[in-house]
């Protein structure tokens, strides 16, 4: 659906953690700042990170407008629409996703978290993102404020796997293109 294309894509293109995504509204998406807004919990406080977004992104967010017919409130409403669709509701899109592309989503050992011990689901979009990013040339503070890490060592770990991350690669070939539209 274009929903489930939107929505992988928009997690793979800004590095989005799944509870992040769940949390977006249109409001957040400031495109003359060239700007989203990225909500979250830290210790037990609301943080709003401003996250540089490319223009891409933003085409996104108006297709979707189009699309869903909506411009306010929740990006990816629930089935009660005062409500964000849930992280596993995004995590069961994924995973639709990849097993139709007959893939398996599996990142390095060295970038699985713990709250994804094995980096799999819907988290290896955000490592698939820092691992363009790493192979881009980006430097490592740069990959670091794109993906919102507190330290830099944990953005080593895409530095360290460049020359190993068959998996990370494995994902990049998750097709998010206008052909999963349904």
């Amino acid at each position: 659906s274009t929903r489930d294309y939107i929505m992988l894509a928009l997690t793979a293109n800004m590095g989005l953690r799944v509870g992040e995504l769940v949390q977006l509204k249109f409001e957040d998406f400031l495109p003359q700042q060239g700007i989203a807004l990225i909500k979250t919990l830290k210790q037990k406080e609301a943080v709003v990170d401003e996250l540089n977004v490319d223009k891409g992104v933003f085409e996104l967010v108006d297709e979707w407008k189009r699309s869903s017919g909506r411009s306010r409130g929740w990006l990816f409403p629930g089935k009660n629409p005062e409500q964000p669709i849930t992280i596993r509701g995004a995590q069961k899109i994924f995973e639709r996703a990849a097993r139709d592309a007959g893939i398996e989503t599996e990142a390095p050992a060295a970038l699985a978290d713990a709250n994804n011990a094995r980096g799999k689901g819907i988290h290896s979009l955000r490592h698939y993102r820092g691992t363009v990013l790493a192979t881009s040339g980006a430097d490592m503070p740069t990959v670091a404020r794109q993906l919102r890490h507190k330290s830099l060592q944990a953005t080593q770990a895409y530095f360290d796997t460049l020359n190993e991350s068959s998996a990370v690669r494995k994902v990049g070939t998750l097709k998010i293109t206008d052909s999963n539209k349904r």
